[in-house]
């Protein structure tokens, strides 16, 4: 199963009523597909592809930040279907504030 560029985008529009953050939805392949902030669609984000292979939520430091490409500190949600990783919801902001969205959006 692959996620489609519609369906990404209603999920940056369903998780923004319920985060007041930045969202982004990833491709398995670390392609970031919808966006609140637009200009971000395109590009590679290192953080998702690292949660994809993984299977596994990443925290994104501001450590990691200057080493990790395409990241900003947050969340990151892998997207599980059939136990494959089809993509990543991403949570922009300090990982202490954002953490807990991580239950109320994979539950």
């Amino acid at each position: 199963m692959k996620l489609l560029s519609a369906l990404a985008d209603r999920i940056v529009k369903e998780v923004t009523h319920i985060v007041n953050e930045e969202i982004i939805v990833v491709d398995d392949t670390g392609i970031i597909m919808a966006a609140t902030d637009g200009k971000r669609v395109g590009n590679f984000h290192e953080g998702a592809h690292i949660a994809v292979k993984q299977k596994e939520q990443l925290v994104i430091s501001e450590d990691d930040v200057s080493r990790l490409k395409g990241v900003k500190a947050g969340l990151n949600l892998p997207i599980i279907i059939d136990n494959r990783a089809i993509g990543v919801i991403g949570i922009t902001g300090k990982p202490e504030n954002v953490i807990h969205f991580g239950q109320l959006i994979q539950g």
